[in-house]
């Protein structure tokens, strides 16, 4: 018979990234073995564009009682809470989670830090610490899930944040061939160039926002944010009133401005000094057609079905 330590390690799983961040100079995979024994399951993000389907069996397939870690950034974290979802729903539990922030970015790591009070370490010191926490019976906390849906039942979970208007030109700058160099070079260079590029081509979005059952108001936007944590965007900070177990969104409208003024609202939100967010619990968008939104720094194509309407899943995710 297995010993309880036994049981324990195979009770933890991984999903790993292998192109996030540190995880290309890191044999994580081999210091997660190491940690929790052989035994424990590795699975790995599928690559770009592929069917994510034997993900979702892997997920379905983990106990209630099991911790998954995910060995990533935020593109990382948000992937993981869509298998999730797609593998068990929103009702059915999931197993806890742990992250090992190794992103880019790292916007969701910063928000989890906050919420648990610790910082997240990385690689086998963040390992070490997961199994101190797992032997020592550690209370998982609950923090909210973002969630995107359209009329036809269509649904996405986001982590950090839902975005339209420039937000989407930006997730498609981002994808563009061309930049894969200057990202491998230097991620931080490559989002600024984007950031420089949205400004000077400073397209004005028309958008209708319904938040909490009022009436539908339009808006001319450069940007729009519905988000689920405080940070966002590779560093805006919404403030210390943004938290991830409050139940809620904080909604942020930069509205139709020049480029000069655009350039200051977006570095004073940088220093958590920007536009003051809204609180909301939902929010109903109408988009331009062909509509699509940024969710945690993806381009997500919507097509046809301009209506989303946007909230939260309380408590859905529970992290250790």
């Amino acid at each position: 018979m297995a010993s309880d330590g036994a049981s324990s390690r195979a009770r933890v799983a991984l999903l790993l990234n292998p192109a996030a961040g540190s995880n290309r100079r890191r044999d994580i995979a081999g210091e997660f073995s190491r940690t929790f024994g052989a035994e424990a399951q590795v699975f790995t993000t599928p690559p770009p564009g592929s069917d994510a389907g034997s993900l979702h069996a892997q997920l379905r397939a983990l106990g209630e009682t099991s911790t998954l870690c995910v060995a990533g950034g935020d593109g990382t974290l948000h992937l993981a809470l869509n298998a999730l979802l797609d593998a068990r729903g929103e009702s059915a539990p999931w197993p806890q989670l742990a992250l090992l922030p190794t992103g880019s970015a790292n916007d969701g790591a910063r928000a989890l830090s906050e919420l648990l009070g610790r910082r997240l370490a990385t690689g086998s010191e963040g390992l070490e610490a997961l199994a101190r926490r797992l032997r020592e019976g550690a209370v998982a906390r609950a923090a909210d899930v973002g969630i995107l849906r359209t009329g036809s039942g269509w649904r996405r979970a986001f982590a950090n944040f839902a975005a339209a208007g420039s937000p989407a030109d930006w997730a498609e700058l981002s994808g563009r061939r061309w930049l894969a160099p200057l990202k491998r070079l230097s991620v931080r260079a490559a989002y600024q160039l984007c950031n420089l590029s949205v400004i000077a081509r400073r397209r004005i979005h028309r958008v209708a926002v319904g938040l909490d059952g009022a009436p539908v108001r339009q808006h001319e936007v450069f940007a729009w944010f519905a988000a689920n944590a405080r940070w966002l965007g590779g560093g805006m900070d919404l403030g210390a009133d943004v938290q991830l177990d409050s139940g809620q969104l904080a909604i942020l409208t930069i509205e139709r401005a020049g480029r000069r003024e655009l350039v200051r609202v977006l570095s004073a939100a940088k220093r958590g000094a920007g536009p003051q967010v809204v609180a909301a619990r939902h929010a109903r968008l109408t988009l331009p057609a062909p509509a699509r939104v940024n969710l945690d720094g993806e381009l997500v194509e919507l097509g046809s079905a301009n209506e989303v309407e946007i909230g939260v899943l309380p408590g859905r995710a529970q992290w250790v």
